[in-house]
């Protein structure tokens, strides 16, 4: 288990190493972004992982989607923008 936090922290740093390399060494809110994902990420496929021991593997991914559900809903409300002419094509 502690090799898994390992690499997890590992990994978000050289992420971050990355970004500030090619970014012009500043720290963007979409990095702290990236950093707070990585690790609640690994949180979440941690328990996840320990929770299938106990319920069949499908059930335990339709709890996460409910259960994020709201988290989700929100995010998605505040960066909705207010047409979709503002989304740029390439996206």
């Amino acid at each position: 288990m502690i090799g898994f936090w390992v690499a997890a922290i590992v990994g978000a740093a050289i992420v971050v190493f990355y970004s500030l390399l090619h970014g012009g060494m500043e720290l963007h809110i979409g990095d702290i972004y990236l950093v707070a994902a990585s690790f609640l990420d690994a949180f979440g496929y941690a328990l996840g992982g320990k929770i299938a021991k106990e319920m069949v593997g499908w059930q335990v991914i339709c709890w996460v989607n409910v259960l994020g559900l709201p988290v989700t809903l929100i995010g998605s409300w505040l960066l909705m923008p207010q047409s979709f002419t503002e989304i740029p094509v390439f996206a």
